[in-house]
């Protein structure tokens, strides 16, 4: 993962989750969690809480919990989103992502 000009150490976790989160947004850049896009002009903001708790196992078995704030604890959610099959889309209200997907759409017909 890069974190501004630096790169971070590479993060191995086997079988996390979250086991525990805060209920107030993280702000990232101009306001509002992280942004993801579907395609060229089709970008929205997730927001995801703040401060997370994540459980997992190292690569020695051993089982840990971990505490994040901040870009990491959104990353880290993002990521276990990924294992447990959610598309971040469907964090999504139904709004906006009916709204993202006719711009993407209409980008494509371009």
């Amino acid at each position: 993962m890069e974190v501004g000009r630096k790169m971070a150490r590479a993060i191995e976790k086997l079988s996390p989750a979250v086991v525990r989160n805060t209920n107030t947004p993280g702000t990232y850049g101009d306001g509002g969690g992280l942004w993801l896009k579907v395609g060229p002009g089709a970008i929205e903001t997730v927001e995801r809480p703040a401060h997370v708790r994540v459980s997992y196992q190292d690569v020695d078995g051993t089982f840990t919990t971990e505490e994040a704030d901040g870009l990491l604890a959104v990353c880290l959610q993002h990521e276990i989103d990924q294992l447990d099959g959610v598309f971040w889309l469907q964090r999504l209200s139904r709004l906006k992502r009916d709204r993202l997907v006719k711009k993407w759409e209409k980008q494509q017909k371009r």
